[in-house]
């Protein structure tokens, strides 16, 4: 481009780096020229058909110091060395900014090992940075040739300790964030160690609230100071439970446990489905490496862990020496760990097996003896008690939505250790979230109140004080208790949801469960491995007639894959062919059957008994919109009954599956659902194209615009005109309730369920439509 040519005619800095290394090189050279110091680096400041050893002999003549990114891979690229060479050949001085605990070695050790280093593999990333900096400007100040190294003494070598200690930091914070150092809870433990200094018994302190909320730390970063909220209304609810609540760890509950966990504890962040965007929830921030492989998290300083005994008040809990104890850097530490342990049967387990250590522990054969040096070395670490980093395996940019699942929240480490599982008796347990239970009458009835020692900032939006849960064991139940003004709203079951709008349609809510239903096809059998056929039958459905008259099934239409909600998923109507039966037609002629002559039959199966109540019909309406005569698609009926009986179903060529959201973003959709690489258990078994070198760069594309202008794009390479359609998308169900004229309820993302804390209620009507 022409304005970087103008930029870059003068420079100062010429830039070394390994192209394993290009994301940190990219943070480099950005910090250096937003502080105004010009740098040259390869391949951006390469001309179009220029020679590229000509241009870099010629850039290090030119330049006035080099930095070298070094690390484990520069240490061995001969581009590296060779540039090198040619700098001392120069005279250039040079500035080693090393980001791995490694020594030169081979050729470099002759020309570095003696040379000041910069080390930036401890936190923080951004100081390092601001460091380099610094030293550059001091070094192009100087004119006697020396080495000068800001903000303290320079390195020569690593330390022998230092070679064993594992890769801490290669790539930190690009964008520069302040981090916290707040003092408070030290001692803290894994899952198979404790601390020096545990409390010995959970005792309480009342607390003012008020002083609680407006409580700062100099240095720290201090919750906004909001006006207090007013937490005056009821809500009346139902909880479907249709057996008894056994427990209310939030790492091993689900279902109804689940609707009561999520408002007794904070997780990292949330996800607002309304704008599919990543919030804070207790990490008042967070920072991403360059290589999206190490996330920062800085917590709040000042989230109490509270106890509530029943009908009585909410108090902040303390250690054994009378310290308040608050949500840490340690209790995350513990919780990842945890959920990473074999015996814990978190159902969302899988999307932490990217973080480094936790596939190793969660598969070691020996879960009862797991090697504690593989415990050290899992990738989570509480830097401080503000301070969590999460390394991956792999680069994830979804790594932040999988944090908003709510059964990956902190627990306390050190009641768990002390009291096993009954650290999580109601009246006993230490919580955190914006509500604590107030009432337990198992079977019955849970009555939650605000946590108001809760700051107000991670509070919510709502105005919900308190939560009458009355428990019941069906949707038609719950929906009666609506009907006689029991409830402020209720589950519709959809047997009953025709009556109801007819009756109340101006009493409905309606949100999008991000689950859809498709059709599976068998890229291994011949018929479906020619792409022709595979978009006949993706453009031979009239969903909206399937929808509303065949299963009659409060549902959206889908003519691509990610629901509404997902982050990167294009509205529904905007990308897919949808029916188009002359498109189908066209497209089966292609394929060799003109107006079905010759089609060999389809096996087709249902997976659920859901889909097996309807894929009868399904069959018709493909095979008249084909023109293929009846009995084409050969519906062979339940796999899951079929697999029960052990029949074989190997030569299947077509299934109606489902797939809902483990996290609410496109990785989990068409990187996990479509990828190539995934192996899933039916197997699309398609072969690789560009399309996933695609996904793979959504997958660590850490710029949300440029991730989801990416996502759309797969979207429609997958689902277009000319696209592979891998798969048929049917149909997303839509979750309808019956809720009365003064309630607002917040959808919430993955799971069923409102988000209580941000739902509001006008109390005013309740109490005069209830007074009629």
């Amino acid at each position: 481009m022409p304005v970087q040519d103008e930029i870059h005619n003068e420079f100062d800095v010429f830039v070394s780096y390994s192209s394993m290394e290009k994301a940190i090189a990219d943070a480099v050279v950005a910090a250096h020229e937003q502080a105004g110091i010009r740098c040259w680096y390869a391949p951006r400041d390469i001309a179009p058909g220029a020679d590229w050893a000509d241009s870099i002999t010629k850039a290090i003549r030119e330049c006035s110091l080099m930095v070298l990114v070094f690390s484990e891979t520069a240490n061995r690229s001969q581009r590296v060395i060779d540039e090198i060479n040619f700098a001392i050949d120069q005279g250039k001085t040079i500035l080693p900014f090393r980001i791995e605990p490694h020594n030169p070695s081979g050729a470099l050790s002759l020309h570095l090992s003696s040379r000041h280093w910069l080390d930036a593999y401890e936190p923080n990333w951004q100081a390092h940075l601001d460091r380099l900096v610094e030293s550059v400007r001091a070094n192009l100040d100087s004119s006697d040739g020396s080495i000068r190294i800001s903000g303290g003494a320079a390195s020569a070598v690593v330390s022998k300790e230092q070679k064993k200690t594992p890769r801490k930091m290669a790539f930190y914070l690009v964008t520069g964030l302040v981090l916290f150092a707040v003092l408070g809870l030290a001692g803290w433990q894994f899952l198979r160690g404790k601390p020096e200094a545990e409390p010995t018994q959970i005792t309480a302190v009342e607390t003012d609230p008020a002083t609680t909320m407006e409580t700062d730390t100099a240095g720290d970063d201090p919750l906004e100071t909001t006006p207090t909220p007013d937490f005056s209304a009821v809500l009346d609810a139902s909880l479907i439970a249709v057996d008894d609540i056994t427990t209310l760890d939030p790492h091993l509950a689900d279902g109804a446990a689940l609707e009561i966990t999520k408002s007794l504890f904070l997780g990292l962040t949330r996800f607002n489905p309304e704008t599919a965007e990543v919030e804070p929830a207790a990490a008042a921030s967070w920072s991403v490496s360059p290589d999206g492989m190490i996330y920062t998290f800085t917590l709040h300083p000042d989230i109490p862990w509270v106890q509530h005994a029943l009908g009585d008040d909410t108090v902040q809990v303390v250690d054994g020496e009378g310290n308040a104890l608050f949500v840490s850097a340690a209790d995350f530490e513990y919780a990842f760990k945890r959920i990473c342990t074999p015996g814990v049967e978190n159902f969302y387990m899988q999307i932490l097996t990217n973080v480094v250590g936790c596939r190793d522990i969660l598969e070691y054969p020996d879960p009862e003896n797991i090697p504690q040096e593989m415990l050290d070395a899992f990738g989570v670490e509480a830097v401080s008690d503000t301070e969590l980093i999460i390394r991956l395996i792999e680069p994830s940019a979804s790594f932040l939505t999988k944090t908003t699942n709510p059964t990956l929240v902190a627990v306390p480490y050190w009641a768990i250790d002390k009291y096993g599982d009954a650290w999580t008796n109601p009246g006993f347990m230490p919580s955190s979230g914006p509500f604590v239970i107030d009432e337990w009458v198992s079977g019955e009835q849970v009555r939650l109140l605000r946590n108001q020692l809760l700051p107000d900032a991670l509070q919510g939006e709502g105005n919900i004080g308190t939560v009458e849960m009355t428990l019941v064991s069906s949707g038609e139940e719950s929906y009666q208790l609506w009907l006689d003004g029991m409830i402020d709203y209720s589950e519709l079951p959809f047997d009953l949801l025709e009556g109801h709008l007819e009756s109340f349609p101006d009493k409905t809510q309606v949100y999008n469960t991000q689950a859809v239903f498709y059709a599976l096809f068998n890229h291994d059998n011949p018929a479906f491995r020619d792409l022709y056929l595979r978009q006949a039958f993706s453009a031979a459905l009239d969903r909206n007639i399937f929808l509303n008259e065949v299963i009659n099934f409060g549902g959206t239409p889908m003519i691509h894959l990610a629901p509404p909600g997902v982050f990167g998923a294009p509205p529904v109507d905007q990308i897919g062919v949808g029916y188009d039966p002359e498109f189908a037609q066209k497209k089966l002629e292609l394929a060799g059957y003109p107006g079905c002559e010759g089609i060999p039959p389809i096996k087709f199966y249902a997976f659920s008994g859901i889909a097996n109540a309807y894929s009868e019909e399904i069959a018709r309406f493909w095979e008249d919109s084909l023109g293929c005569p009846e009995g084409t698609i050969d519906f062979q009926g339940s796999l899951i009954e079929i697999m029960e009986a052990g029949e074989n179903w190997d030569d299947w060529d077509m299934i109606i599956t489902g797939w809902g959201s483990d996290f609410p973003d496109q990785e989990n959709w068409v990187g996990t659902l479509l990828s190539c690489e995934i192996d899933n258990s039916l197997g699309t078994h398609r072969e690789c194209s560009e399309i996933d070198n695609l996904i793979e760069q959504a997958r660590i594309e850490t710029t949300p615009s440029d991730r989801r202008e990416l996502y759309w794009e797969i979207e429609e390479a997958f689902f277009g005109e000319d696209g592979s359609h891998p798969i048929a998308p049917l149909y997303t169900p839509n979750q309808y309730f019956a809720v009365r004229d003064w309630v607002t309820l917040v959808q919430p993302t993955t799971f069923e369920g409102f988000d209580i804390a941000r739902s509001r209620l006008d109390m005013e009507a309740k109490s005069g439509e209830v007074g009629e």
